[in-house]
């Protein structure tokens, strides 16, 4: 097995069992048996072992059996107490840059296949769903900061609106009269 995916592994492992804080280099390298510059020579600190935890995690819901939402809420909902531990620690924006980059794109698809803008270049399209994406990651990642709190309905409703055809045409004008103040 490469020693990068025992990092993450053991990292994914950890998380289940030891507050976030208390995950080291260190410790991961005594558990793996390993030296410190093996870990640093995969991974620049422990943010980026998380963010390689989380980027694994893209397949599962690009590719899952059902659509892109369907997909990310059993995902959000079958990682609740993994991902609560992370929504709570210092790297919660590992986690907000990973929904965000998973929204973007469903946006912009969203964006051109419901013609929301027929007068919008593709750079003006990422714009507006990298500002759409932001603001509905912040509120999916606040969602999970309680894991007994995460009711995946309630979150879905709330996703749908944030993602709604009328917020994105709403978000479009906007753009579009700002551009012609300028």
């Amino acid at each position: 097995m490469k020693t990068d995916i025992e990092i993450v592994n053991l990292f994914e492992k950890k998380l289940t069992n030891t507050p976030i804080e208390n995950i080291t280099v260190n410790e991961i390298c005594n558990d793996l048996n390993i030296k410190r510059q093996t870990f640093y020579y995969y991974f620049k600190d422990i943010y980026e072992v998380c963010e390689n935890y989380l980027n694994n995690s893209k397949n599962e819901i690009l590719t899952g059996k059902s659509d892109f939402q369907t997909n990310l809420f059993d995902y959000l909902d079958n990682h609740i107490a993994i991902l609560s531990k992370i929504a709570n620690s210092n790297l919660v924006s590992c986690l907000e840059d990973f929904i965000e980059g998973l929204l973007i794109n469903y946006i912009i698809e969203k964006i051109s296949s419901n013609n929301l803008s027929k007068e919008l270049s593709y750079s003006n399209f990422v714009e507006i769903a990298n500002n759409i994406s932001c603001y509905t990651a912040r509120y999916l990642v606040s969602t999970l900061e309680s894991e007994f709190n995460f009711d995946k309905k309630v979150v879905s409703r709330k996703f749908n609106i944030l993602t709604s055809d009328e917020i994105i045409k709403t978000f479009i004008d906007l753009y579009v009269k700002n551009r012609a103040v300028i």
